[in-house]
């Protein structure tokens, strides 16, 4: 089963009402030292994670597959098992997307 494992160069610190902001660190890349010469590229870059986001978060902790997130997320928020898949799984695409995430598929 695949699971989620967090991006490993970033801080995270709750935020009002449980939320979190995690801070990401950009690379430094040839790409990114070269473009930095030429424009402002900001070092890091901040995303504050509502309450529900801040418990996918929790729970990508590297251990759980994607099947047992749903399963919390479905019983911790009280939704059926194929919305809160879809919700979750287009969550999930979200923080790939943005790097703070990976899926990790077995072999």
């Amino acid at each position: 089963m695949s699971r989620t494992v967090r991006n490993e160069p970033v801080s995270v610190r709750t935020v009002d009402n449980d939320e979190l902001e995690i801070t990401i660190y950009r690379k430094k890349t040839k790409s990114v030292v070269l473009l930095s010469k030429l424009f402002r590229l900001p070092v890091t870059r901040k995303i504050i994670l509502d309450k529900i986001g801040a418990c996918v978060w929790t729970l990508c902790d590297g251990n759980k597959t994607v099947n047992d997130i749903i399963k919390v997320f479905s019983k911790k928020y009280s939704l059926s098992r194929e919305k809160a898949e879809r919700s979750l799984l287009m969550y999930l695409r979200q923080l790939t997307y943005r790097g703070l995430i990976a899926i990790a598929v077995p072999k």
